[in-house]
């Protein structure tokens, strides 16, 4: 049987109807992200479970409640403790000095989100794939889970709501966006957007692949607003394949809604090398997060 993950559009915000898309030419590119681990915050993030047993991990100590909120999926939470992987945290610090939560999530199949003897990361997906297992919905349904749980323990605005993923992750959140209409914005840094571009996908084909496709996120994400960065070389998930997939957005999105007249998808192609993040990549997506939304209040340290 074939498994579906099914979706429903929101609707418009008046105040996300004036972005536009945009391709950095290449000569306007800036150079290698190449972020130190001494420039990467070493605050501890704690590690915490809603009441349905859901894991998740919030790295920001002072805030008004309730505040706008950043999800991240990148890395497994556990891998986040390491000095060379704290840059995945770069947006939801740099948000979090102007009064934001930012919460991390893991990425399907790994992490609290890996069960006992099943494959994991990529490999996983994969196999599940081939398997025509759903092993997407359930994580969703868990994403979902904190966001209601942050909710209702007065911790996020649920009007100011955006999320975060690289890589891997940025499939997910960009799933978790078409799951979950409270999502305002998604930030994609490096996403996955056609899982056939992965090396751990050889030998899988696109009829397995259909139940995972982003192909069912259009429709529920026209009209959102949706931030992509990727390098102009990235064989690891495609540049090629992050760039039709934002062309496909803003062809459903004027489809969609013809009544605006500049579409809420921005894609900026920078030099890297490889898979790896355009310089100041996460610095621009906080800006950019921080432009997109009302400036909360930024609580008073104690004395």
């Amino acid at each position: 049987m074939r498994l579906a993950v099914g979706y429903s559009a929101t609707p418009l915000l008046p105040h996300l109807t004036t972005m536009q898309v945009s391709i950095i030419p290449l000569a306007a590119c800036i150079l290698l992200h190449s972020l130190s681990p001494s420039s990467a915050t070493a605050r501890e993030i704690s590690v915490m479970q809603t009441p349905q047993g859901t894991h998740y991990a919030v790295g920001t100590e002072k805030y008004a409640k309730p505040a706008p909120t950043l999800f991240i999926i990148g890395n497994p939470m556990a891998m986040l403790a390491k000095e060379n992987m704290r840059y995945l945290l770069e947006t939801g610090e740099a948000l979090a000095k102007k009064g934001w939560v930012y919460v991390v999530l893991d990425p399907a199949c790994e992490g609290h989100d890996l069960k006992p003897g099943q494959p994991s990361s990529l490999s996983g997906w994969a196999i599940h794939a081939k398997a025509r297992e759903d092993f997407l919905g359930p994580y969703l349904r868990n994403c979902i889970d904190v966001l209601d749980h942050l909710i209702a323990e007065g911790v996020t605005d649920a009007q100011q709501v955006a999320v975060q993923g690289v890589s891997r992750g940025g499939f997910c959140a960009l799933h978790f966006a078409a799951r979950e209409p409270r999502i305002k914005a998604v930030v994609g840094i490096s996403p996955v957007t056609n899982p056939l571009a992965l090396k751990e996908f050889a030998g899988v084909t696109a009829e397995q692949v259909a139940y995972i496709s982003l192909d069912q996120a259009l429709e529920p994400l026209a009209g959102r607003t949706v931030w992509i960065s990727i390098g102009n070389a990235d064989d690891r998930v495609s540049t090629d394949d992050c760039i039709t997939f934002s062309r496909r957005l803003v062809t459903t999105t004027r489809k969609l809604h013809p009544q605006m007249n500049l579409f809420p998808v921005q894609l900026h192609v920078g030099m890297s090398a490889g898979h790896r993040s355009p310089d100041n990549a996460y610095k621009a997506a906080a800006d950019f997060l921080l432009q997109t939304f009302p400036s909360p209040q930024i609580p008073n340290p104690k004395p």
